[in-house]
């Protein structure tokens, strides 16, 4: 302990409290001179142990750990020699316990927004059994080959990042315990635009995954300005789960979709009528326009399928 003793002997007015607070723990390490901090394997929480000090080396060396939920990162006595070192780790220290503390917080305030919506349904609408779907995190879809058939790796089907269209719903709790209309920092809630009565789906996608590099710095601002609330956002995810595609989500309602779909059916069939009245070629200007002619239907199914990738686009997206 002679090590320890000596580094906290150094200045009666900052030191290094060990223990564990608001899912972070400071654990002396007299052996090997110094201190390890454990924390939740979350780069919102943790990634102020990866930064570096004004003289440009590491704060803390990262160990390695056998447990996928946590970090662990290690900082020498060496490098806690004078007041201001010391003051540096707990004020890392508790920004990450700061970090950790409001994101429970967020996460408990989507559970209870969840549990209002579930009230409204039943006492404003009247449903007899109203069911509320809360997911979190990136939509995935399953990895299909070219026959529309899913790719297996080690006998499991593959998951990958997908996309979603809905409503920006605000959730934080004001000093009152009552929730507001305002965003969180570290989620943005995502409702269908479904309309049903009976049942509604939530979605909670981590900032992370909806923010660029050289954007974490003004999270708040960033996030306020993409997703206001209120607002209906339609985002497409890249391999790495980040957002590539952010815009406004406009659902084609079901009358729409049928009545554009009648009115390219006519045009189809417009078109057919014009390359069956085509004469029979009797030079060869002529049948170049005939080879033309009838490459026309071709290109009229390229456009479907177009048109139905729209549809699917701007249809409403199950969460």
């Amino acid at each position: 302990m002679g090590a320890m003793k000596e580094m906290a002997g150094q200045t009666a007015q900052a030191k290094i409290y060990s223990g564990f607070q608001d899912g972070i723990s400071v654990i002396p390490d007299p052996e090997n001179a110094r201190y390890v901090i454990e924390a939740p394997n979350d780069y919102d929480v943790n990634f102020v142990f990866r930064g570096k000090n004004k003289d440009g080396s590491k704060f803390a060396e990262e160990l390695q750990t056998n447990d996928k939920k946590k970090t662990m990162f290690a900082v020498g006595l060496d490098s806690l020699s004078s007041e201001e070192n010391i003051k540096n780790f707990n004020f890392k220290v508790r920004d990450a316990r700061t970090a950790f503390a409001r994101k429970q917080r967020e996460i408990q305030s989507i559970a209870d927004h969840k549990e209002l919506l579930l009230s409204q349904m039943s006492i404003d609408k009247g449903v007899t059994n109203p069911t509320v779907v809360l997911k979190w995190g990136v939509p995935t879809t399953t990895l299909k080959d070219e026959n529309e058939q899913p790719i297996l790796q080690d006998g499991k089907t593959i998951k990958v990042p997908d996309r979603i269209g809905g409503e920006v719903l605000g959730y934080i709790k004001g000093q009152d315990g009552k929730l507001t209309n305002e965003q969180g920092t570290y989620f943005v809630l995502f409702g269908d635009i479904k309309g049903q009565d009976n049942i509604r789906y939530l979605r909670a996608i981590p900032t992370n995954n909806l923010l660029q590099a050289g954007e974490f710095a003004k999270r708040d601002e960033v996030i306020t300005e993409k997703f206001p609330v209120g607002s209906r956002r339609y985002v497409e995810f890249d391999e790495k789960w980040k957002a590539k595609k952010i815009k406004e989500y406009k659902p084609q309602s079901k009358e729409n979709k049928e009545l554009a779909q009648e009115e390219f059916a006519k045009a189809e069939e417009r078109l057919k009528q014009l390359s069956d009245q085509a004469k029979v070629p009797e030079n060869k200007t002529e049948q170049a326009i005939e080879k033309i002619s009838t490459k026309a239907p071709k290109t009229a199914t390229k456009s479907k399928s177009k048109t139905a990738s729209k549809d699917k686009e701007f249809d409403d997206i199950p969460f």
